[in-house]
C-alpha cells in the first residue's frame, strides 16, 4: 500500500498495518509521519518499543528475533528500525524481506530511511510496501507547499488572508522546517484567528531554500516571478553556475527535440524520453512557446554562456554572467512575442 503524508492520518484512524516504511528526502515529513505511527501504536495498546539502528556491523538476525518475540506486558509491540542509508547491503536486504514475511498483527514494524527515489525499485522496499504501507516523502512543489501551509495553519485554528498566505509561501518555499517554525511563531503572535499580510511581514524572515531543479521546474511552468526569485536565491547561496546551466540545458535539449516537426509530446514519447509524469504537463505547455529554431537559438546561447562560465573568452560587450543567465531563463519561461528578434 502506498501512502502520502496527507493521507497517513486517515489511514491510521482506520487501523494499523503490520509494517510501515517511511522514506524520502524531506526529514520533517518523515519524522512527523513516524510520530503519528508511534502515537497510533500507543493508542492501540503498544506500550513496548524497541529501537534498532542499522549502523555498520549491525546484527541483522537481531531484527528477525525481535519480530518473532512476544511481549509479556503489552498487547502490541513497536519495533523501530532506522536505516542511516538506503543501501542495507545483501544481508540487510535479505533480513528486511524476511521481516516483511513474518510481520503479524501483534507487532508493528516501523522502518525509517532517508534516501533517493531509486530505493523504491529495490526488492526489500517492495516487500515492506506489500506487507503493510510505504510512504515516500517527496520535496513539495510550490502548490503543494501552499496546501501544506494551509493545513498547518488550520490545525492551529488559524486562517490567513490570501495575501498573507502568498507571502508566507514566498518566504518559506523549499524549506519545510523553516515553514513549520514560522507557523509556530505566528500562532504565538496572532491576537485572533486571522493572520494578515502585515503580521507575516513583521514576523517571518525569509527562509526560502531552492535548488537548480526548482529553477528548472519554474521555467517549464512559465512562472517568471518565481524564476527571478529562485535565481536570486541561488546566487545568494553561491550555487555553482555550471550546475545551474546544466539543469536548464537538460530541459533545453528536450524542448529542441520535442519541437521538431515529426516529434510528439504525447505520454508514450515523454515516458520514453525519461520525463517524470509530474513534469509532463509543463513540458507539453513549454514546447509551444518557441519554434524549433527558437529553441535551437537559446541552446546555442546557453552553450556560449556555459563556455564563459568555465573560463572561456567573452567579447568586451558581453553582459555580466548573472544578467545573461537571467535573460536566458526568462526567454525560456516566456513565449516569444511576434515580430521580435534576438541578436545575442
Amino acid at each position: 500500500m502506498q501512502l502520502s503524508p496527507a493521507s497517513l492520518p486517515r489511514h491510521l484512524r482506520e487501523g494499523l498495518a503490520p509494517v510501515y516504511l517511511l522514506a524520502g528526502q524531506v526529514p520533517l515529513l518523515i519524522e512527523e509521519a513516524a510520530d503519528a505511527v508511534r502515537a497510533a501504536v500507543r493508542q492501540a495498546g503498544g506500550e513496548e518499543r524497541v529501537v534498532l539502528t542499522a549502523e555498520p556491523g549491525f546484527d541483522w538476525p537481531q531484527l528477525i528475533r525481535e519480530m518473532q518475540g512476544q511481549s509479556l506486558f503489552a498487547a502490541r509491540r513497536l519495533i523501530e528500525l532506522r536505516l542511516p542509508t538506503a543501501r542495507p547491503g545483501d544481508a540487510g536486504a535479505k533480513a528486511l524481506r524476511e521481516a516483511a514475511a513474518v510481520a503479524d498483527a501483534a507487532t508493528t514494524l516501523l522502518v525509517i530511511c532517508h534516501g533517493e527515489p531509486a530505493m523504491r525499485r529495490t526488492q526489500w522496499y517492495r516487500a515492506l510496501e506489500q506487507a503493510g504501507a510505504a510512504l515516500y516523502a517527496w520535496p513539495l512543489a510550490a502548490a503543494e507547499h501552499e496546501r501544506w501551509l494551509q493545513r498547518r495553519l488550520t490545525a492551529h485554528r488559524l486562517r490567513a488572508t490570501p495575501e498573507a498566505l502568498a507571502l508566507l509561501v514566498q518566504r518559506t518555499e523549499g524549506n519545510l522546517l523553516a515553514a513549520a517554525q514560522e507557523v509556530e511563531k505566528l500562532r504565538l503572535l496572532a491576537t485572533g484567528e486571522e493572520i494578515d499580510e502585515a503580521l507575516v511581514m513583521r514576523a517571518v524572515a525569509s527562509g526560502s531554500r531552492y535548488d537548480v531543479f526548482d529553477l528548472a521546474d519554474a521555467v517549464l511552468a512559465g512562472e517568471p516571478a518565481r524564476v527571478v526569485r529562485i535565481l536570486h536565491a541561488l546566487q545568494a547561496e553561491d550555487i555553482a553556475l555550471p550546475l545551474v546551466l546544466w539543469a536548464l540545458t537538460r530541459d533545453l535539449r528536450l524542448l529542441v527535440q520535442l519541437s521538431a516537426g515529426d516529434a510528439a509530446a504525447d505520454e508514450a514519447s515523454l515516458q520514453r524520453l525519461g520525463v517524470r509524469s509530474a513534469r509532463r504537463p509543463a513540458v507539453r505547455r513549454a514546447v509551444r512557446r518557441h519554434s524549433q529554431a527558437g529553441w535551437l537559438h537559446l541552446l546555442g546561447r546557453m552553450a556560449r554562456l556555459d563556455a564563459r562560465a568555465k573560463g572561456g573568452p567573452a567579447s568586451p560587450a558581453a553582459p555580466p554572467l548573472a544578467h545573461e543567465l537571467l535573460d536566458l531563463a526568462l526567454s525560456m519561461t516566456l513565449p516569444r512575442r511576434r515580430g521580435t528578434t534576438r541578436t545575442q
